[in-house]
């Protein structure tokens, strides 16, 4: 995880990364209010209940680690960033988060390939998330409906590469 010293860019990328849950679990919220007015609560189950359920209580989790994460802004400009680190499998870890969008549909107006090889890293699997979960909304975002959007992770050497190739204008 790079932490810029430029405060800006600190503050962009703290923007961003608490924008994404937010805006994925006001979507969610707006898609079943309709439903609550007009339903039972003992008519409120199926797939798509539990699918909303499952969005919110994800993003739930996400956003309070985000904010604790923002609470420790200190720690950060003093270079004392507290991170939970872990061998774990890079490839499981971004594979995990594409199965979430997915499931959740923010896949669904573009072509999703992954090429994922295994590959085990010392790292902090929240931030690891939140990194890929930025790359995809960027691919997302910029990538017109009905192309591609490819993820890989392979090994080079002693690094573990993570990359995210879309078909969208690009910088």
């Amino acid at each position: 995880l790079y932490f810029s010293k430029n405060e800006k860019k600190y503050r962009w990328l703290g923007d961003q990364d608490i924008t994404s849950p937010v805006a994925s679990e006001a979507s969610t919220i707006d898609e079943i209010i309709p439903e609550l007015e007009t339903t039972k609560v003992s008519e409120r189950s199926g797939e798509a209940w539990e699918k909303a359920r499952g969005v919110i209580q994800r993003q739930t989790k996400h956003m309070t680690r985000l904010i604790a994460d923002l609470l420790d802004v200190g720690r950060v400009s003093a270079g004392k960033v507290g991170l939970a680190r872990e061998r774990i499998d890079l490839s499981e870890a971004v594979s995990a988060v594409a199965s979430e969008w997915r499931s959740s549909g923010r896949f669904d107006r573009h072509h999703l390939s992954l090429e994922l090889a295994s590959v085990w890293v010392d790292a902090d699997r929240a931030r690891i998330e939140q990194i890929a979960a930025n790359l995809f909304d960027n691919a997302v975002k910029f990538t017109p409906a009905g192309k591609g959007i490819r993820v890989g992770v392979r090994g080079d050497g002693d690094s573990a590469v993570l990359r995210v190739h879309d078909e969208g204008i690009g910088l």
